[in-house]
C-alpha cells in the first residue's frame, strides 16, 4: 500500500479492529497509531515514497526462564502488549547489492563522459547528471534514497584522493569490496581489507617498504616524526634511515 494511502487509513478507523486485536486495550490505540505514523515518517525520510508493508513482532516476558532443563521442568512465561514494529518496502525491484552496483556503474559512466567533454561542461554533466539520474532512479523505484546518498558520498570522497593513479585503483577495488560484502557480509569486507593491507605491506619501492614507516623492516621508528602528527620543522633534525646516509641531517648549524 502506498505511504500516503496508509497514513490516511491510519488516521481514520480502518485499522482500529486490527489494532484492537493486537493491543486489546482501546485506550492504547491513539498511542499505537502515533508510533506507526512515526515509523512510516522515518521510512519515508530514508527511502522515499513507495509501497510499504508494516510488521509487528509481539513481545514476551520470561518470568521464570524458557529452558525447562534449567528450571527443573517449571517454566512461567507471560505475554505482554509491547511490540516492535517495522516498515519495509513492498515489491522490491532489486536486491540492495544490485541497487548499489547499478548506481555505481551509472556514476562511473557519468564520470567517464565528463572526462571526454570540455572541462567546464564535463563538471556540469557530472553533477547535474548525477542528480537527475539519482532522482529518476528513486522515483522509478529502482533504488532507494539511502543508496543514492551513500553512492554520492562515495563518489565525492573519491575526488579527495590527490593521486589519480590511486583514485583509479580504489575505483576498481570498490567493486571487489562490494561483491565480497554481498556474499560474505562483514567478514567479506574485512577479508578484502586484510588482503589489501597484506599486499601493500609486502611491497618495496627502491628497497624501502611501501607502507613505511608503519612497516619498518629494520628501520626502527624512523619516519614517525612526520607521519600522522608532524613535529615542528626545527625539531625534525634527521631524515628517515632509508634516505641517503650523507643527507640524513635535515638541519645543520652554521
Amino acid at each position: 500500500m502506498e505511504i500516503k494511502k496508509t497514513i490516511e487509513l491510519l488516521n481514520g478507523t480502518f485499522f482500529d479492529n486490527k489494532l484492537t486485536e493486537l493491543y486489546v486495550d482501546l485506550n492504547r490505540i491513539p498511542y499505537e497509531k502515533e508510533r506507526y505514523r512515526k515509523a512510516i515518517d522515518s521510512y519515508k525520510t530514508f527511502f522515499g515514497e513507495g509501497e510499504i508493508e508494516i510488521f509487528s513482532a509481539p513481545g514476551r516476558s520470561e518470568i521464570g526462564g524458557n529452558h525447562t532443563d534449567h528450571q527443573h521442568g517449571e517454566v512461567l512465561a507471560a505475554s505482554i502488549n509491547n511490540d516492535a514494529i517495522a516498515v519495509a518496502r513492498n515489491q522490491l525491484s532489486f536486491p540492495i547489492v544490485l541497487e548499489v552496483l547499478i548506481m555505481e556503474l551509472l556514476f562511473e559512466l557519468l564520470r567517464e563522459a565528463g572526462i571526454r567533454l570540455p572541462s567546464q561542461l564535463g563538471n556540469t554533466i557530472g553533477v547535474v547528471g548525477g542528480l537527475i539520474v539519482g532522482q529518476a532512479a528513486v522515483e522509478a523505484g529502482i533504488v532507494s534514497t539511502i543508496v543514492v546518498i551513500v553512492v554520492a558520498l562515495t563518489a565525492i570522497a573519491s575526488f579527495a584522493i590527490p593521486n589519480e593513479a590511486f583514485a583509479s585503483v580504489f575505483r576498481l577495488l570498490k567493486f571487489l569490496t562490494i561483491l565480497a560484502a554481498a556474499f560474505f557480509g562483514l567478514y567479506g569486507f574485512l577479508l578484502v581489507m586484510l588482503l589489501l593491507i597484506y599486499h601493500l605491506a609486502g611491497l618495496n619501492s627502491f628497497g624501502v617498504p611501501y607502507m613505511a614507516p608503519v612497516v619498518t623492516c629494520g628501520y626502527a621508528e624512523d619516519g614517525m616524526e612526520d607521519f600522522v602528527i608532524r613535529k615542528p620543522i626545527k625539531k625534525i633534525i634527521f631524515r628517515p634511515a632509508w634516505a641517503n646516509h650523507r643527507e640524513r641531517r635535515r638541519l645543520r648549524k652554521k
